[in-house]
């Protein structure tokens, strides 16, 4: 569903080039969970924003059902038709509720009722009418994820969604990945490989390269 074709990035700091990711290649298919996992550094941040539209690589190509996406000029709608995110940061809009938070992320004309339904799914049923400011940070993260996921995106992206939260909140939110996976592609972005499920697919960010974990390293 998602290819990822012989991507390069490249920065100049000052006289000398800095090679980030050298012929990068793979392929994501529907339904997957797929993690790009490496230490701080590696650059998985700018791999994931490059597969998912953000940020433009030196070279290479991505491909959405076999077509050619990276060099649109429509980006922005085909990020808003296919894709979601969730960042480490929750970018909640202060002055709005829970509720009004989720509602902003589609135009439909059901998306409270739809909004509703997966917060109390995530848990947040009697915050709905809550501000941000009054939500601890694994709630937040939840909101964060029930606004990305409302709109029905094909591919969820999540860079580090869990690195501000401690080890047992970031468990509860991987859980809650793995149970919205039956709908949805998930590339997620973490140096953490314990808190991963074990269905994830590991693709190690490794000295400009990803290396794909061999099954039995994930059991």
């Amino acid at each position: 569903m998602l290819g990822v074709k012989n991507i390069d990035l490249e920065y100049i700091d000052g006289r000398t080039k800095r090679t980030i990711f050298s012929d990068v290649s793979f392929d994501i298919q529907s339904g997957e969970f797929v993690s790009l996992l490496g230490p701080s550094g590696s650059g998985k941040s700018s791999l994931l924003y490059i597969v998912s539209l953000l940020k433009t690589p030196t070279v290479g190509e991505i491909y959405l059902d076999d077509v050619l996406i990276s060099r649109a000029k429509n980006k922005n709608e085909i990020r808003y038709e296919n894709f979601g995110f969730v960042f480490q940061h929750h970018f909640l809009i202060p002055h709005l509720t829970v509720l009004e938070n989720v509602c902003t992320a589609s135009y439909e004309k059901n998306v409270e009722k739809q909004a509703k339904d997966l917060l109390e799914r995530l848990g947040l049923k009697d915050l709905m009418n809550q501000k941000p400011y009054k939500l601890s940070g694994g709630e937040r993260q939840r909101v964060a994820i029930a606004r990305a996921v409302v709109k029905k995106p094909r591919i969820l992206f999540a860079d580090e969604p869990t690195a501000s939260l401690d080890h047992h909140t970031a468990q509860e939110i991987m859980k809650i990945f793995s149970e919205l996976q039956e709908n949805t592609t998930i590339v997620c972005a973490t140096h953490d490989y314990g808190i991963l499920p074990q269905t994830a697919r590991i693709l190690r960010i490794k000295d400009g390269k990803v290396v794909e974990d061999e099954t039995e390293e994930n059991e």
